[in-house]
């Protein structure tokens, strides 16, 4: 288990001083943890351009949410990754991704059987090997990015999803996505819609 840094800040007089690159931090309210992947600059006083990666939920509710961004002492960071494993063997039923998230890792939801649905938003530009292998419930996927290509989708990221699932995607995208999404093991029972 990841050490988690008390929160800390980024701010000029702070004792405590600035947060490097792999810090843990904990939100108060949520629980999540969360890692420093980029510490900003300070501008005039306040922090600009931090960026944190969701690493593990706060609670076994079935629905999550990954934030556009997390506000911890005075300095608010753009969440714009999901870790390895963060959601692995989870029992969440549905998943909101923030619009900042550029990045699913490597096995991000890996073995979640219980996920029903998840939306791909559309800043996403990549998505790790095995990320959402063995959700065999999920049953709907929406796929609002259009960014990602054969290099940009890990193996078998999509295998052993449900069945019958389906999957939508952006209408000029429809049938090179339908391609590349059962090259990356989406079952052939699947169905796509625009």
């Amino acid at each position: 288990s990841p050490t988690v840094s008390p929160c800390t800040s980024n701010v000029p007089g702070d004792k405590e001083n600035s947060l490097s690159v792999g810090t843990m931090l904990s939100e108060p309210s949520t629980g999540v943890i969360y890692r420093v992947t980029n510490a900003g600059i300070i501008r005039n006083g306040k922090v600009t351009g931090a960026q944190v990666e969701y690493v593990r939920a706060g609670s076994t509710e079935q629905t999550q949410k990954v934030p556009d961004t997390v506000s911890i002492r005075k300095v608010t960071y753009r969440v714009t990754s999901i870790a390895s494993g963060a959601f692995a063997r989870s029992s969440v039923t549905n998943i909101v991704i923030g619009k900042n998230v550029k990045q699913i890792k490597t096995k991000a939801f890996y073995m979640c059987t219980s996920l029903r649905s998840i939306v791909i938003p559309k800043s996403v530009k990549k998505i790790g090997a095995k990320a959402f292998y063995n959700c065999i419930n999920l049953q709907k996927i929406t796929i609002r990015t259009t960014a990602l290509t054969d290099k940009r989708i890990g193996a078998k990221a999509f295998s052993r999803i449900g069945k019958r699932a389906v999957i939508k995607v952006p209408g000029k995208k429809y049938k090179a996505y339908k391609k590349l999404l059962r090259k990356k093991g989406s079952p052939k029972t699947v169905r796509y819609r625009k």
